[in-house]
């Protein structure tokens, strides 16, 4: 859902000028990178990314 609304912003910023655009585009990039490292941090944890990702892929 987060990342709908980050969608939503992003869209939104197309509006508004270049350096606006750019603003955005970065914190929002920012956001993600977090979001992405906490959940690595929380499989991580949890021993579910332990097998480096690539359980069930052979």
């Amino acid at each position: 859902m987060e990342t709908l609304v980050d969608g939503l912003l992003v869209g939104l910023g197309v509006t508004l000028g270049k350096s606006q655009r750019v603003i955005l585009t970065i914190a929002l990039t920012l956001e993600v990178l977090c979001l992405g490292l906490s959940v690595n941090a929380a499989l991580t944890k949890r021993g579910e990314w332990a097998s480096g990702g690539s359980r069930g892929c052979g």
